[in-house]
């Protein structure tokens, strides 16, 4: 019964991780262009913070390469 309870339990964080993967899985220039506001969606806060990086990294990478 305790090996059933943990294996739910694993399965509950992976599928967690998996919904917020896919649920992050779009283009970045969509954040880039929208408000902090249409961010709401994300719930895990850090969900967002992963999501700021990336825009930061993006952006950076752009300014390097001479896009902006």
């Amino acid at each position: 019964m305790l090996k059933n309870l943990m294996e739910d339990k694993r399965t509950d964080i992976k599928r967690t991780r998996d919904a917020v993967r896919v649920e992050l899985d779009i283009p970045l220039d969509a954040f880039v262009m929208g408000t902090v506001s249409s961010l709401y969606w994300v719930k895990n806060q850090k969900a967002l913070i992963d999501v700021l990086n990336r825009m930061e990294i993006r952006r950076m990478h752009d300014e390097r390469i001479g896009r902006l």
